[in-house]
Protein backbone atom coordinates (compact mmCIF):
# COMPACT_ATOMS: atom_id res chain seq x y z
CA UNK A 1 0.00 0.00 0.00
CA UNK A 2 0.89 3.63 -0.14
CA UNK A 3 1.34 6.24 2.57
CA UNK A 4 -0.62 9.41 3.27
CA UNK A 5 2.34 11.51 2.20
CA UNK A 6 2.74 9.65 -1.11
CA UNK A 7 -0.89 10.23 -2.10
CA UNK A 8 -0.84 13.87 -1.01
CA UNK A 9 2.40 14.44 -2.92
CA UNK A 10 0.74 13.08 -6.09
CA UNK A 11 -2.29 15.33 -5.56
CA UNK A 12 -0.21 18.46 -4.98
CA UNK A 13 1.95 17.75 -8.01
CA UNK A 14 -1.07 18.24 -10.27
CA UNK A 15 -2.23 21.62 -8.90
CA UNK A 16 -2.79 23.79 -11.97
CA UNK A 17 -3.41 20.89 -14.37
CA UNK A 18 -6.20 21.89 -16.82
CA UNK A 19 -8.73 19.68 -18.57
CA UNK A 20 -8.42 19.22 -22.32
CA UNK A 21 -10.56 19.79 -25.42
CA UNK A 22 -9.70 16.31 -26.75
CA UNK A 23 -7.45 13.30 -26.05
CA UNK A 24 -4.41 15.26 -27.27
CA UNK A 25 -1.64 16.34 -24.86
CA UNK A 26 -3.15 14.66 -21.79
CA UNK A 27 0.19 14.70 -19.95
CA UNK A 28 0.76 18.43 -20.47
CA UNK A 29 -0.60 20.74 -17.76
CA UNK A 30 -1.80 23.49 -20.11
CA UNK A 31 -1.70 22.40 -23.79
CA UNK A 32 -5.02 21.68 -25.55
CA UNK A 33 -7.08 23.44 -22.88
CA UNK A 34 -10.80 22.91 -23.16
CA UNK A 35 -14.04 22.17 -21.33
CA UNK A 36 -14.71 18.65 -22.62
CA UNK A 37 -13.66 16.71 -19.50
CA UNK A 38 -10.63 15.06 -21.14
CA UNK A 39 -7.76 14.43 -18.71
CA UNK A 40 -5.05 11.89 -18.01
CA UNK A 41 -6.90 10.66 -14.90
CA UNK A 42 -9.83 8.72 -16.42
CA UNK A 43 -7.53 6.46 -18.50
CA UNK A 44 -5.35 5.83 -15.42
CA UNK A 45 -8.49 4.53 -13.68
CA UNK A 46 -9.35 2.31 -16.66
CA UNK A 47 -12.16 4.57 -17.92
CA UNK A 48 -12.73 6.50 -21.12
CA UNK A 49 -12.47 10.26 -21.30
CA UNK A 50 -15.21 12.89 -21.51
CA UNK A 51 -16.97 12.40 -18.16
CA UNK A 52 -16.84 14.55 -15.02
CA UNK A 53 -13.47 13.84 -13.49
CA UNK A 54 -13.26 14.93 -9.84
CA UNK A 55 -13.50 11.30 -8.62
CA UNK A 56 -11.29 10.11 -11.47
CA UNK A 57 -8.65 12.57 -10.25
CA UNK A 58 -8.66 10.77 -6.87
CA UNK A 59 -8.71 7.37 -8.61
CA UNK A 60 -5.89 8.35 -10.97
CA UNK A 61 -3.52 9.67 -8.32
CA UNK A 62 -4.24 6.52 -6.28
CA UNK A 63 -3.25 4.38 -9.30
CA UNK A 64 -0.05 6.41 -9.74
CA UNK A 65 0.80 6.20 -6.03
CA UNK A 66 0.09 2.46 -5.67
CA UNK A 67 1.17 1.28 -9.10
CA UNK A 68 -2.03 -0.50 -10.16
CA UNK A 69 -5.81 -0.26 -10.35
CA UNK A 70 -6.16 -3.25 -7.99
CA UNK A 71 -4.01 -1.63 -5.28
CA UNK A 72 -5.72 1.75 -5.77
CA UNK A 73 -9.13 0.09 -5.33
CA UNK A 74 -7.94 -1.53 -2.11
CA UNK A 75 -6.63 1.83 -0.88
CA UNK A 76 -9.95 3.55 -1.67
CA UNK A 77 -12.14 0.73 -0.26
CA UNK A 78 -13.56 -0.10 -3.73
CA UNK A 79 -14.51 -3.57 -4.96
CA UNK A 80 -12.13 -5.15 -7.46
CA UNK A 81 -12.81 -4.28 -11.12
CA UNK A 82 -10.98 -3.28 -14.28
CA UNK A 83 -12.51 0.20 -14.31
CA UNK A 84 -12.67 2.30 -11.16
CA UNK A 85 -15.88 4.19 -10.41
CA UNK A 86 -16.04 7.88 -11.24
CA UNK A 87 -19.44 8.39 -9.59
CA UNK A 88 -19.00 10.23 -6.29
CA UNK A 89 -22.10 8.86 -4.47
CA UNK A 90 -20.97 5.30 -5.23
CA UNK A 91 -17.42 5.94 -4.06
CA UNK A 92 -18.58 7.58 -0.83
CA UNK A 93 -20.75 4.50 -0.31
CA UNK A 94 -17.68 2.24 -0.50
CA UNK A 95 -16.09 4.09 2.43
CA UNK A 96 -19.36 3.90 4.37
CA UNK A 97 -19.71 0.17 3.71
CA UNK A 98 -16.11 -0.36 4.92
CA UNK A 99 -16.88 1.60 8.14
CA UNK A 100 -14.28 4.19 7.15
CA UNK A 101 -16.62 7.24 7.06
CA UNK A 102 -16.04 10.16 9.46
CA UNK A 103 -17.28 13.66 10.30
CA UNK A 104 -13.90 15.01 11.45
CA UNK A 105 -11.09 15.15 8.88
CA UNK A 106 -7.58 13.77 9.03
CA UNK A 107 -4.81 14.56 6.57
CA UNK A 108 -5.15 12.12 3.67
CA UNK A 109 -8.93 11.66 3.97
CA UNK A 110 -11.08 11.80 0.85
CA UNK A 111 -13.74 14.48 1.39
CA UNK A 112 -17.14 14.27 -0.30
CA UNK A 113 -19.27 17.34 -0.99
CA UNK A 114 -23.06 17.57 -1.20
CA UNK A 115 -24.75 19.76 -3.84
CA UNK A 116 -28.27 20.88 -2.90
CA UNK A 117 -29.38 21.50 -6.48
CA UNK A 118 -28.63 17.85 -7.33
CA UNK A 119 -29.75 16.48 -3.97
CA UNK A 120 -26.69 14.26 -3.65
CA UNK A 121 -22.94 14.01 -3.18
CA UNK A 122 -21.44 15.41 -6.36
CA UNK A 123 -17.81 16.42 -5.77
CA UNK A 124 -14.70 15.10 -4.04
CA UNK A 125 -11.18 16.09 -3.01
CA UNK A 126 -8.32 14.98 -0.80
CA UNK A 127 -7.57 16.61 2.56
CA UNK A 128 -3.98 17.89 2.56
CA UNK A 129 -3.99 19.79 5.86
CA UNK A 130 -6.23 20.30 8.90
CA UNK A 131 -6.35 23.32 11.24
CA UNK A 132 -8.06 21.95 14.35
CA UNK A 133 -8.09 25.32 16.14
CA UNK A 134 -9.97 27.02 13.29
CA UNK A 135 -11.95 23.85 12.40
CA UNK A 136 -10.87 24.14 8.76
CA UNK A 137 -9.19 21.85 6.27
CA UNK A 138 -7.43 22.36 2.95
CA UNK A 139 -8.04 20.18 -0.10
CA UNK A 140 -6.67 19.42 -3.52
CA UNK A 141 -9.54 18.74 -5.96
CA UNK A 142 -9.81 17.79 -9.60
CA UNK A 143 -12.37 19.39 -11.92
CA UNK A 144 -12.70 22.50 -9.78
CA UNK A 145 -11.94 26.20 -10.12
CA UNK A 146 -8.57 27.63 -9.25
CA UNK A 147 -10.31 30.27 -7.09
CA UNK A 148 -13.66 29.02 -5.72
CA UNK A 149 -15.65 25.85 -5.11
CA UNK A 150 -16.86 24.55 -8.46
CA UNK A 151 -17.85 20.94 -9.11
CA UNK A 152 -17.04 21.34 -12.81
CA UNK A 153 -14.33 23.96 -12.93
CA UNK A 154 -11.81 22.48 -15.32
CA UNK A 155 -8.58 22.31 -13.33
CA UNK A 156 -6.86 20.85 -10.29
CA UNK A 157 -7.06 23.42 -7.50
CA UNK A 158 -6.83 23.85 -3.76
CA UNK A 159 -9.50 25.20 -1.39
CA UNK A 160 -10.15 25.72 2.33
CA UNK A 161 -13.40 24.65 4.04
CA UNK A 162 -14.90 24.59 7.52
CA UNK A 163 -15.78 21.28 9.13
CA UNK A 164 -18.07 22.75 11.79
CA UNK A 165 -21.17 21.38 10.02
CA UNK A 166 -20.65 18.02 8.35
CA UNK A 167 -23.17 15.54 6.96
CA UNK A 168 -26.73 15.61 5.69
CA UNK A 169 -27.32 18.49 3.29
CA UNK A 170 -24.27 20.48 4.39
CA UNK A 171 -21.69 21.17 1.69
CA UNK A 172 -19.17 18.91 3.45
CA UNK A 173 -20.92 15.54 3.56
CA UNK A 174 -18.18 13.43 5.14
CA UNK A 175 -14.69 12.02 5.01
CA UNK A 176 -13.64 8.62 3.68
CA UNK A 177 -10.46 7.28 5.24
CA UNK A 178 -8.30 5.26 2.80
CA UNK A 179 -6.47 2.11 3.86
CA UNK A 180 -2.96 3.59 4.01
CA UNK A 181 0.10 1.62 4.99
CA UNK A 182 1.27 1.96 8.60
CA UNK A 183 4.15 4.27 7.69
CA UNK A 184 3.07 7.82 6.89
CA UNK A 185 6.46 9.48 6.77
Amino acid sequence: MTTVNELISKAKYYIGYEEKASNANLEDFHANRGRNNYTKFQPLAGAGNGDYWCQYFIDGIAVEATGSIAKAEELLCMPSSKTMSGYTPTCAGYFKKANRWYTTPQVGDIVYFYTSSLGRISHVGIVVSVNSAAKTFTTVEGNTSSTTFDRNGGCVGTHVYSYQNVGGRNRVNGFGRPRYSASTS
